[in-house]
């Protein structure tokens, strides 16, 4: 909608109306992917997840269905959810996305021991963990000033400033370098597993997060989890957290919490 207003370049657009099914974002990804274009600009990544056809009200609608409860509605959920960013981080082109945001809250517990929400700022629209997904994250307030919250360029730590066109410059000459160390004068090839470091760091914080939910929050006993796993991941292979992959762990802690909060 901001095509042709002062200072912004001329871009091609591809309308999106309701419902905002996952089939939806796939196919306008995959269109622009044959069509040639280098950068797809999701405006907004939200709707999938919260929109009329969402998954939110796509998980909604099969619990109430009678098809399921609201905890095993999410199995047919969770795959299209993962299937969306599959097709993000493994398209060719460069994927900008906007989210809409919300006031967060985690649960832990109180000085009695009880699980309580504790608010702690604000969260993008859309399942849980999918920020760990960008290589870059803007919080971006209304007087549209940008901070990072998310920097694997290490190129605006500790920055407030409104995005513009150096931004974008900064990013591709990133992008242009391409080095395995993030920051680095050396080339860098940027794909969505790159930083092993900070993901190593992302895994073990979503292990402690997903052992205090299912364990404490929950009451699973330890010997319950790995069926637990099993069953909402749909994969009777799993041996432990090292056989799951980030998006397995991510989307287990977004189910945990889920039951948690149903329970309360």
């Amino acid at each position: 909608m901001y095509a042709g207003m002062k200072d912004i370049p001329q871009y091609d657009i591809s309308t999106m109306s309701a419902p905002y099914t996952v089939e939806k974002y796939l196919e306008a990804i995959k269109e622009a992917e044959n069509a040639g274009y280098s950068v797809i600009i999701i405006d907004s990544l939200s709707h999938a997840w919260a929109g009329e056809g969402g998954l939110l009200d796509k998980q909604g609608k099969i619990a109430d269905s009678g098809r399921g409860n609201s905890y095993t509605a999410w199995r047919q959920v969770t795959p299209l959810h993962n299937q969306l960013i599959e097709k993000m981080l493994t398209s060719p082109c460069h994927i900008i996305a906007t989210m809409r945001t919300k006031v967060d809250y985690v649960v832990e517990a109180d000085s009695k021991g009880k699980q309580v929400p504790k608010k702690i700022g604000l969260a993008p629209i859309q399942r849980e963990g999918m920020d760990y997904e960008f290589t870059v994250v803007f919080d971006i307030d209304l007087n549209h000033n940008a901070q990072v919250s998310k920097d694997r360029t290490a190129s605006f730590d500790g920055q407030i400033f409104k995005p513009g066109e150096e931004t974008g410059s900064t990013l591709k000459a990133w992008l242009d370098t391409g080095s395995d160390d993030i920051g680095a004068e050396k080339p860098i090839t940027i794909k969505p597993k790159t930083a092993p470091k900070e993901k190593k760091a992302d895994r073990e914080q979503l292990i402690n997060i997903l052992k205090d939910i299912t364990l404490q929050g929950l009451g699973f006993k330890p010997e319950e989890l790995a069926p637990w796993l099993k069953r909402i991941l749909e994969r009777e292979d799993i041996s432990g957290f090292d056989s799951m992959s980030d998006t397995e762990l991510i989307t287990a802690v977004n189910t945990a919490q889920t039951e948690l909060k149903n329970r309360e």
